[in-house]
């Protein structure tokens, strides 16, 4: 799975919006 996304820097990077919002909810349960 890993490699997929390598190969599709698309879905890598929409991968990092994924944890950037997750990361942003957690800071506002805080």
């Amino acid at each position: 799975m890993i490699k997929e996304i390598a190969r599709h820097p698309v879905l890598s990077l929409l991968q990092k919006l994924k944890d950037l919002s997750e990361r942003r909810q957690r800071v506002k349960w805080l």
